[in-house]
């Protein structure tokens, strides 16, 4: 038993040795670690602040509309398109809120 526990200690230590190099391989991607260790107040709030949940109006405002032009077919088919797409955000939100709040 004793030996059976040494080997999982073991894989479960180089595991996350490895697990933690090819971490920060993924950060020398673009340059994001250099830029990491030089400015690491910028990125605090990013990776060690106060987990919030993302809500309709944060997912919402990453998009922009194009639209075509006012009083066309397509213009009144945006516009439906894009009330569908804001309500099902905010159901989204809700049930989430709601599983999460019984």
């Amino acid at each position: 038993m004793f030996y059976i526990n040494c080997i999982v200690h073991q894989m479960c230590k180089t595991n996350t040795f490895s697990l933690s190099l090819r971490f920060v391989e993924g950060f020398k991607t673009l340059g994001l670690l250099k830029e990491l260790q030089k400015n690491p107040i910028v990125f605090h709030d990013i990776f060690m602040c106060e987990e919030k949940p993302v809500t309709a109006r944060d997912l919402s405002s990453l998009f922009t509309v194009a639209y075509f032009a006012q009083g066309s077919n397509r213009r009144a088919l945006e516009n439906q398109l894009v009330c569908f797409w804001r309500d099902w955000l905010i159901d989204i939100e809700v049930a989430f809120f709601h599983c999460y709040s019984l």
